[in-house]
């Protein structure tokens, strides 16, 4: 019998030396579209509407060294997608890059200029008031880039006019911008027709109106002496890297006291053109872990900073040349084994000293130090030449909020076989797969036996997880990567979902269409299959080239037909490719899973493969041997005969650890929980094997923190 017990704490107390100043955030340049670079990160995502983006020497405040993005839309309502969605990516530089996220609670507003372009020719009044999204519709790429939507604004004719929308507390952290419109088509008179022309500039993300993050200031390091500089050091990078204490620099003017001088060579020859500065809050040389900050008691970083005008590196190139990491970047060093863990809004500097500030995530890990990292890529487009600056004055900021403590939960480990879990924390179309090796040289085209590729759930998410999905991926000659059906060529892609109705298994394919995935949600639909139940085998068997078969837990079936000339190209070069996994869709369905009893491939009346995951594996893993793992470490699990519960806990947690004991007897019986914890969602968890409970038939689990180390003013 186990028990549930209320979770038990140790409460943790940390002794502060404290000031008295406080941090708040500060406005973000997202892009003043200088240059024609500037349109590097912004792409057409999806909609039929012709459109066009263009950079022109057009400036919203008559600046003739800088320019606007120009968007033509090309409406007509008798097109079946009379729509259009454009990406702009906050790092700039490319379609689809994450290297900068936005956070609403430190930005409460998305501001720019626009303009409504008399060369249009559809109308103002339609544009605004017509059917389908209100005025100039728009939206946060959010997570894996899903999408929030925060609503239109309304365009005048008279010039440019400046555009402030309110970003919602709560919504997750963003990517990205979506410029997005839809309105009615398929030969509806009331959707829009004609030519919209907009002009766009000076994209900013406003700090939020809400008071400043934390309160009390604890003072690291004010580097009064040359002594002060020994808690730094190289981690890593080609590039020649310089750091020490100077007397002719310091943020306040003083006298008798200075600054860290931090002097960087970028070389774009170099394979390796980055730099990457340790610092280790305790000052007692590198990679130190005497002292250690938890996310729960402190909620911001906050330093002094001037960039050095005799670099070579103007500071506005080192802020935003187009490539690599953007602005000021930096980390924290993570105190169990000096991971890093990432920051996700890098500020601006300047060559005035300025007071910036680095909110922690609440997530955050315990951090024993700071990384100050930036990386160029090789080759023209990265930077070459000096760049240096001055810090001073690093501070950690107290968390003036209680972080709630974490909640224990236990339940039974559930089906044998392979648990696939949708675990990354805000992406909604990550996809978690695995892939056979064994299966590589198994195609149906031109094969004289038929291909059957069976998979059979033994759990699957309820109708209330609308969205959530499984696939089948089959990709000739793959790249790889976790997103076949979105990067390569040819794809066929066979997704199963569950809904209010019924369970459905669709097959759907692509041909020619890299980086695309048009072709899968429209001409490449071939069919769906309903039945009563997502539960049980699902068999789908290729014939003859063309011919393609699905087969539900109940035995009924549906048969399509794929055209000869789109069959031919999914024969492979070399190899192909199967992949199995799960996808959320929605953010609701994130730490949800699906359990696979059996996988199957077969050549004719030949297993190819036939895995049940029967095997007992202490680290609770597909076995390597048979497959490639093409998702996070925290997706993938196996449960065995050994299996025996789940025991999960919410965030943040920082610093807490498993324990379990057979009685609630003396702290000296509670033994630390073998298997790692790993983050599913917004939980920890890990699966417990009947091996690693206590020999009694009774056991109990508590969380426990050990109190961390006092920080001093001045360490």
């Amino acid at each position: 019998m186990m028990h549930h017990k209320s979770p038990w704490f140790l409460a943790s107390a940390v002794a502060l030396a404290v000031g008295t100043s406080v941090a708040s955030a500060q406005d973000l340049s997202v892009n003043t579209f200088q240059d024609d670079d500037a349109i590097l990160g912004v792409w057409d995502w999806w909609g039929d509407a012709e459109k066009t983006i263009v950079w022109q020497s057009d400036d919203a405040g008559d600046n003739e060294n800088s320019g606007s993005m120009k968007l033509t839309i090309k409406f007509d309502n008798a097109a079946a997608d009379n729509q259009y969605a454009i990406g702009l990516a906050l790092a700039g530089g490319s379609a689809y890059n994450s290297a900068t996220k936005g956070t609403a609670g430190q930005y409460g507003k998305l501001a720019f200029d626009i303009r409504w372009n008399g060369d249009s020719t559809a109308s103002l009044d339609a544009f605004n008031t017509g059917q389908g999204d209100p005025g100039f519709f728009l939206g946060l790429a959010t997570g894996e880039w899903g999408q929030t939507w925060l609503g239109g604004a309304t365009l005048t004719a008279g010039g440019w006019q400046r555009v402030e929308i309110a970003i919602p507390a709560g919504t997750p952290d963003f990517p990205g911008i979506i410029f997005k419109k839809w309105t009615p088509g398929g030969g509806n008179e009331n959707g829009l027709t004609g030519t919209v022309s907009i002009s766009i500039d000076n994209i900013q993300l406003l700090a939020s109106d809400e008071e400043p993050v934390g309160g009390e200031t604890v003072l690291l390091n004010g580097f009064d002496d040359d002594l002060s500089s020994n808690g730094f050091w190289k981690w890593w990078g080609d590039i020649l890297q310089e750091f020490f204490w100077v007397d002719d620099q310091d943020a306040g003017g003083n006298a008798t006291s200075g600054a860290m001088r931090l002097s960087f060579e970028f070389d774009n020859s170099l394979a390796s053109n980055q730099y990457s500065i340790g610092y280790s809050l305790s000052g007692n040389g590198s990679y130190n872990t005497d002292v250690i900050a938890s996310a729960a008691d402190y909620t911001a970083v906050a330093l002094d900073i001037k960039y050095d005008s005799t670099s070579s590196i103007s500071v506005g190139d080192f802020n935003d040349n187009g490539q690599g990491d953007r602005r000021f970047h930096m980390g924290f060093g993570v105190a169990a084994g000096w991971s890093q863990s990432w920051i996700s809004n890098a500020p601006e500097i300047s060559e005035e000293w300025q007071r910036i500030v680095i909110p922690i995530d609440s997530a955050t890990p315990d951090f024993a130090g700071l990384i100050f990292k930036k990386w160029q890529p090789t080759g023209a487009n990265g930077l070459t030449g000096t760049a240096a600056f001055w810090i001073d004055n690093v501070s950690l900021i107290r968390r003036e909020e209680k972080v709630p403590l974490p909640e224990l939960s236990i339940e039974p480990a559930g089906p044998k076989g392979l648990r696939l879990v949708a675990s990354a924390t805000g992406q909604q179309y990550q996809r978690q797969n695995v892939v056979p090796i064994v299966a590589e040289e198994t195609t149906f085209f031109d094969n004289p036996n038929p291909v059957t590729v069976i998979v059979d759930f033994a759990d699957f998410p309820g109708a209330e997880y609308g969205g959530f999905q499984s696939h089948i991926f089959i990709s000739p000659d793959s790249a790889g990567g976790t997103s076949p059906d979105w990067n390569d060529p040819n794809v066929i892609f066979i997704q199963f979902g569950n809904d209010q109705i019924a369970a459905q298994c669709t097959f759907r394919y692509k041909v020619d269409g890299p980086n695309n995935n048009t072709m899968l949600y429209g001409a490449g639909v071939l069919g769906t299959h309903t039945a009563p139940s997502i539960l049980g085998a699902w068999t789908i068997t290729f014939r003859n080239n063309t011919e393609i078969t699905i087969t539900a837990p109940d035995e009924s079936s549906s048969t399509f037909s794929m055209p000869e000339t789109d069959a031919v190209k999914f024969e492979p070069t070399s190899f192909t490719s199967y992949y199995f996994g799960v996808q959320p869709n929605e953010l609701a369905n994130i730490g949800q899973s699906a359990t696979f009893s059996e996988i199957a491939i077969l050549d004719g009346g030949t297993f190819v493969l036939n895995e049940k995951f029967e095997t007992v594996d202490e680290t609770q893993a597909v076995n390597p041997e048979l497959w490639t793992v093409q998702a996070n470490r925290e997706a993938v699990w196996v449960i065995n005969s050994d299996s025996a519960y789940w025991v999960n806990w919410t965030l943040p947690a920082p610093n807490f650890e498993l324990f379990t004991s057979e009685s609630l007897g003396s702290d000296d019986d509670w033994a630390p929980v073998i298997p790692l914890p790993a983050q599913v969602g917004a939980m920890r968890t890990t699966l417990i094997q009947s091996a690693d409970l206590p020999a009694a038939d009774e056991a109990y689990f508590r969380l426990q923190v050990a109190e961390p180390p006092v920080v001093e003013e001045g360490q």
